[in-house]
């Protein structure tokens, strides 16, 4: 017999013929027997040393072996027990099965050794059941409190999200693929006036008005096939009767593997925004109004000044004409201004190039007395903010004037240019004749006129620079920002 079928056993003896037997033979087996005779001596020798399989003897030995053979099958069941009948009877037989043996031997000389090998090897079979059963039970057990980890978890995880979809003053809602109302919070219940269980596995034709449902509907359709999100205003009829405008947002709900499980959508409460934004554009309106009712009545005031001084410069002799007529064109520029600011959309700023052709024609109509003077005017479309125009144009009245009045003296013809260009967030104004030009002896510095006086008070109001040529008559080139 090879080493690995060799087994402890342990051999409640019986001290009969028969026993004796069976000890040579599993001795002649190589088998390692320990001898015993009762159940203190089998429970003793268990406690120190393992053994493979219990050998007892039945039968002769009187009954307390029947009754060992429970004890010892209730208290150590993973061990076998081979019981050999001493007598042959059919009783020993019947009782020892009944009270737990995994076999019974009534001829045991010839079967013995196939008996405990069949009985050990069964015995292995049931400990690797049991151990699988115990890893089985472990894992289930595990995987039960794991789950029971991860329940508790999406309960929290559920009552904190509840919380907070409760706590949320804004109107909130989740509706699912085929567009019905899956979740709502309390607050989306109140803006429409239903409970909850009147809106979820609803649509929004079972819940809004027709044409508002068609509108939220159409939204619905643009967020689920799109995959994007929409934003639109909206106005909805309270439960009280009260209208307000919300703006309201959908997005889409996307899964795991990417398609789109429904939709969330918020609505934000803009009445009070939107009925601030009415009242300032109210206001705006009635300031516009005011402000265009200011520029008219100072334009009919300039005009009554201008025509006054016409009237007195067509009465007026010697060098008072010249003077009154100078006073006349620069009051008329400042009407002209606020001529044109009336009939401007924008009160804070005028068309500058469009100012200049109306006030050039005036001068030029002031000042040709049947001369051939022409106007060059050269401008691109240019605007001007009110504190920058009024003096500007009274620059322009200024050196234009001076060009008309003084530049072509003993000449019947001749050409005056006016530009306005801007250029790198720079205001270029350009104003030049070819004329007879400005004498050596005048100089800007030093000017004791009141019309050159004027033209240096001007450029250091309009924080300009004016570079002032004199080679074929005079020009004059004024760069400022159009900013304040």
């Amino acid at each position: 017999m090879d080493s690995s079928s060799r087994r402890r056993i342990l051999f409640v003896d019986g001290d009969t013929s028969v026993c004796k037997i069976i000890g040579e033979t599993l001795a002649d087996n190589g088998h390692t027997i320990v001898r015993v005779y009762d159940g203190e001596a089998v429970f003793a020798a268990l406690q120190h040393v393992s053994y493979d399989i219990i050998l007892l003897a039945v039968g002769a030995s009187g009954t307390h072996r029947i009754e060992l053979v429970r004890r010892i099958a209730q208290n150590i069941p993973e061990i076998p027990v081979l019981a050999v009948s001493e007598t042959g009877l059919t009783e020993d037989v019947v009782a020892a099965f009944r009270c737990g043996a995994w076999d019974v031997m009534v001829t045991p000389r010839e079967e013995l050794e196939d008996a405990i090998q069949h009985a050990i090897a069964r015995a292995e079979r049931m400990r690797e059941r049991y151990l699988d059963h115990q890893l089985l039970e472990t894992q289930i057990r595990d995987s039960k409190q794991q789950l029971e980890t991860a329940r508790k978890q999406l309960e929290d995880q559920d009552s904190l999200q509840e919380t907070v979809f409760e706590c949320l003053v804004t109107p909130l809602f989740l509706k699912d693929a085929n567009k019905l109302y899956a979740a709502c919070n309390n607050a989306f219940c109140a803006m429409i006036g239903l409970p909850k269980n009147k809106i979820l596995g609803k649509s929004v034709f079972e819940i809004f008005p027709y044409e508002q449902a068609v509108f939220l509907d159409a939204m619905d359709n643009t967020v689920l096939s799109g995959k994007t999100s929409d934003f639109q205003e909206t106005d909805m009829v309270h439960p009280d009767g009260s209208t307000r405008h919300y703006t309201m947002m959908k997005n889409p709900l996307h899964r795991r593997n990417g398609s789109i499980g429904g939709l969330v959508g918020v609505f934000y409460d803009i009445t009070v925004q939107k009925q601030s934004e009415y009242d300032l554009r109210a206001s705006l309106l009635e300031k516009d109004v005011l402000l265009k009712e200011i520029h008219h009545r100072v334009k009919n005031n300039l005009q009554l000044v201008s025509s006054l001084l016409a009237l007195q410069t067509e009465s007026a002799e010697g060098s008072a004409k010249p003077l009154l007529l100078s006073c006349y064109n620069r009051i008329r520029s400042m009407a002209l201004l606020h001529e044109e600011l009336y009939g401007f959309d924008v009160l804070d700023r005028i068309d500058f190039s469009s100012y200049l052709k109306t006030l050039s024609l005036k001068l030029f109509g002031t000042y040709l007395d049947g001369r051939d003077i022409d106007c060059d005017l050269d401008t691109n479309s240019v605007y001007l903010e009110i504190n920058k125009a009024i003096p500007c144009g009274l620059l322009v009245t200024e050196l234009v004037t001076n060009a008309l009045r003084h530049g072509f003296s003993g000449r019947t013809s001749g050409r005056v240019t006016i530009g306005l260009h801007k250029k790198d967030e720079h205001i270029h104004l350009h104003i030049s004749d070819n004329g007879i030009g400005l004498p050596e002896s005048i100089s800007l510095e030093h000017a004791n006129s009141l019309g050159f006086m004027l033209v240096t008070g001007l450029i250091s109001q309009l924080r300009a620079t004016l570079t002032m040529q004199r080679e074929h008559g005079t020009s004059y080139d004024i760069v400022f920002t159009p900013r304040k």
